[in-house]
């Protein structure tokens, strides 16, 4: 009794040894199971971020949103809004839900508006852009303001290079 006594510290650490070994050894691990996501995680993750691209003179584009994330093949912005100067010294907007940039091709699954300081504006559904062909492929319904006129149809297809614009289902409101 008297050595119980003197160590109950140490008894109490060999105690807890040997539930610990016992322990390894009662548990079937073969049955159990790693809970994880097949969903790749992202190389760089940003919450409420802005980013400035410069050239020589100004601000080249400004795209500002809730979230970015860059995987190893692709970038991710939601609630995005982004401005930018043209070619022409026009100002132009972009916002949406979601963009999704993959080989040299944006896609715009929930949606995308677009307008310029001459008035213009854009809206479709969902889309994509292609960077290489200049080309937008809209994919549902889509709405075009400028302001002589208002544009509704579906799946319209622009094309900057010709600036050529096909769709369905074209109806037209002509403002005077």
């Amino acid at each position: 009794m008297r050595i119980l006594k003197e160590n109950q510290i140490l008894i109490f650490f060999l105690f807890l040894l040997g539930f610990t070994f016992t322990s390894f050894f009662s548990f079937d691990f073969s049955d159990y199971e790693v809970n994880r996501s097949h969903e790749e995680l992202p190389h760089i993750e940003a919450s409420h971020f802005v980013l400035n691209r410069f050239d020589d003179k100004m601000i080249e584009i400004n795209i500002s949103g809730s979230r970015a994330m860059q995987y190893s093949d692709r970038d991710i912005f939601q609630d995005f809004k982004a401005n930018r100067v043209n070619d022409n010294k026009q100002v132009e907007m972009l916002s949406g839900s979601e963009v999704i940039f993959k080989d040299n091709v944006y896609n715009f699954p929930k949606g995308v508006d677009y307008s310029n300081d001459s008035g213009l504006s854009f809206f479709s559904q969902s889309g994509i852009y292609d960077v290489s062909k200049n080309i937008f492929y809209g994919s549902g319904e889509f709405t075009i303001n400028n302001p002589d006129m208002t544009t509704n149809g579906l799946d319209i297809v622009y094309n900057k290079n010709t600036e050529e614009i096909s769709a369905k289902n074209i109806s037209a409101k002509i403002s005077f």
